[in-house]
């Protein structure tokens, strides 16, 4: 070793290899328990605003974030490696509480412990890192942390978006300790193998500026892309109505192939300004593109290119924050203001979705794609300001390539093998009767305020339907903990999609799917004061004669619903094919809107010989069902054999509503 070398020669020390390693494993893990619990808490949080359908005292749990301002308080004199033991331990425990799937409130107690540990955890890490891995730090960093992004992608790609290691793989959610279990136990070993290290190098303490805690603006808006958009396919593909096969492939390659370009001279461009620059352009125009022109194709491949040269955008940001000298304070101080970027930016996002329900917000109605762009610009001047004020680092090899170059390639396996694991090959049985169904599944959260897709699917494959339609379906959001359930039960069944609108409308969406292809399909916007609404068609051939499908979430107020009802029966009419109109009307049997519906269409309940308000047919809420707002109505062409509600579920607030359908 070179002793004037300020840092230790991992090449032929060792001891100090194996310490890079650990180091290495513990940010991987670190970060990928960080991706699962901080998208967690967001979805918690927000269902627990839902139930109250407004802003209650919740919402506070997103102020987790802010955890790195404690160190301005004094913490680091704690000292970095108790603080990284400490912290990382909290967290480790935290992954597996989280894992055996307590109570809602406990549930989002236990993520904010998470959240917070691993806020306290980074700045002593970063602080801790650049000690070990000589002037391949920053680098080695951005790798590790961008293998565990990929890690993370893998596990919802092969969950079809549902992270195996957070909603096990079968109905019984704990199976996810048996994936969640084995990951802490490494993570833990490492942590406690680095701790007893035999020596901590001593960092050099140069002359450098210090750092500006403003330039964290630009690592929050990076955090809020990456985790609202760019982070997840499904996202993206259903931001743009575009294909989730495509993007999941496109994306892993993205992920998994930085990741391989690393261990290649390529890395000696990526992390220069070339690199940096390149990357930058590449991010502004998929976001562009997803804002302005949501053409699907572009879309998708754009957001991929992106994906690959955001971990550069990264490096910048970690070349800043390791350099020599720069204390944990200071690194603390530059991930505090990154941390509130992010929570006004996640708040801002969230109210373009519920902003009818948030007093003030009303401004933000339809305005996603503004918000997605601010953050754009915003991570731009943060990246050239870091860039302006710091010089990156040199780009030495990776030490621990061989693990990196096999994660890589596993990544890319992970979610390319993922698409061939969830296919749908629908198979109409061809009765002489359908069997249709409807379910508000309330964005996928149970009674019991979580999201479990296998209690939705219960009900819906115990009737088998030829035809589903959903309400309150649209989830791939950043609110809903990125899950796409509609997919989810599609492949489960064997069904063809159609849904509307795109995500990027921020609009609560409508699903429809069929065992028979779907041939015609629209959306339209229904007149709302309130929350926007829409009314969905599909149409299938069943005898030889087309059959529209229609499906629709009616409005909550009173003069909502009415032009909503008048609008549906104008739609309706001008169709002359067979219908079928499907969904939460949100309005009782003896309502005036349900009147005129019936005038055109039956009520399959009352079709069946029962009464239009016997209590076996209310269908809110699922706890104590008190009203029938849910219908299944149909052309006067049909007879319907049977009409239930399936009592007993709480996959939803709502009961689901099936019958069978034939030509009279």
């Amino acid at each position: 070793m070179d002793k004037k070398s300020s840092q230790p020669d991992i090449t032929s020390n060792a001891p100090a290899g194996r310490t890079t390693l650990f180091v290495v494993v513990i940010t991987v893990l670190a970060f990928l328990f960080f991706f699962e619990t901080s998208r967690e808490l967001l979805g918690a949080t927000y269902n627990m605003n839902l139930a109250t359908m407004s802003i209650n005292i919740s919402v506070v749990s997103i102020f987790a974030f802010l955890a790195p301002f404690v160190y301005l308080l004094g913490l680091g004199r704690l000292g970095t490696r108790v603080l990284v033991l400490s912290s990382g331990i909290i967290l480790a425990v935290s992954r597996v509480v989280m894992g055996v799937n307590p109570a809602i409130t406990v549930y989002l107690c236990v993520a904010v412990i998470a959240v917070i540990s691993f806020g306290i955890f980074v700045p002593a890490f970063v602080a801790q890192f650049r000690q070990y891995s000589g002037t391949s730090a920053p680098v080695t960093f951005v790798c590790a942390v961008t293998i565990a992004a990929g890690a993370d992608l893998v596990f919802r790609a092969l969950g079809d978006t549902f992270d195996i290691t957070v909603y096990g793989v079968t109905a019984h959610r704990i199976t996810a300790l048996v994936l969640v279990l084995p990951l802490v136990a490494i993570f833990v070993a490492a942590l406690l193998l680095w701790y007893k290290a035999p020596t901590e190098p001593t960092e050099t303490h140069e002359s450098v500026p210090p750092s500006r805690a403003l330039f964290g603006v630009g690592l929050g808006t990076l955090f809020f892309l990456y985790s609202a958009l760019l982070g997840y396919p499904n996202n993206v593909a259903r931001w743009v109505d575009g294909s989730y096969p495509l993007a999941v492939i496109l994306f892993g390659i993205a992920i998994g192939g930085f990741v391989l370009a690393l261990l290649t001279s390529a890395r000696t461009w990526l992390t220069s300004d070339k690199g940096l620059i390149t990357g930058s352009i590449l991010a502004l125009l998929a976001f562009v593109v997803l804002a302005y022109f949501p053409v699907p194709v572009l879309a998708i491949v754009f957001s991929a290119a992106a994906l690959f040269f955001f971990p550069v955008l990264l490096h910048n940001t970690v070349c800043y924050l390791m350099r020599p000298g720069v204390t944990v304070k200071q690194i603390a101080a530059f991930m505090t203001t990154a941390a509130v970027v992010l929570v006004i930016l996640v708040l801002l996002f969230a109210f373009t979705l519920t902003w009818a329900f948030v007093p003030g917000m009303g401004f933000l109605r339809g305005q996603a794609g503004t918000i997605i762009m601010v953050a754009v610009l915003l991570s731009l001047l943060g990246t050239f300001a870091v860039r302006h004020h710091s010089s990156l680092s040199p780009s030495s090899p990776i030490p621990v390539r061989n693990l990196a170059a096999v994660l890589g390639i596993l990544v890319i396996i992970g979610t390319c093998s993922s698409i061939f694991i969830y296919q749908s090959h629908p198979a109409p049985e061809g009765e002489d009767y359908l069997t249709v169904m409807t379910y508000n599944i309330h964005q996928g959260y149970n009674t019991a305020g979580k999201i479990n897709p296998w209690e939705i699917l219960e009900p819906i494959t115990r009737v088998n339907p030829d035809i589903l339609a959903l309400q309150e379906s649209d989830m791939n959001r950043l609110t809903s903990t990125n899950v796409d359930i509609v997919q989810w039960i599609a492949h489960k069944l064997d069904m063809y999609i159609y849904f509307g609108p795109e995500t990027s409308q921020q609009i609560y969406g409508v699903a429809i799917l069929s065992k028979f292809p779907l041939h015609y399909t629209e959306t339209y916007y229904l007149t709302s004061i309130e929350d926007q609404r829409v009314l969905v068609r599909a149409d299938i051939q069943w005898k030889g004669q087309p059959l529209s499908i229609y499906a629709v979430h009616a409005g909550l107020s009173e003069e909502d619903r009415t032009s909503q009802t008048a609008e549906i029966r104008d739609i309706l009419l001008q169709n002359a094919n067979r219908k079928v109109l499907m969904g939460d009307l949100n309005s009782l049997p003896n309502s005036k809107q349900i009147i005129h519906l019936v005038v055109m269409l039956n009520d399959a309940w009352t079709s069946s010989g029962c009464p239009p308000m016997d209590p076996l047919g209310y269908t809110s809420s699922s706890l104590e069902p008190q009203t029938r707002i849910d219908y299944i109505l149909v052309s006067k062409e049909f007879a319907v054999r049977h009409c239930e509600v399936i009592r007993g579920v709480y996959g939803s607030d709502h009961l689901p509503v099936w019958a069978e359908i034939e030509i009279a």
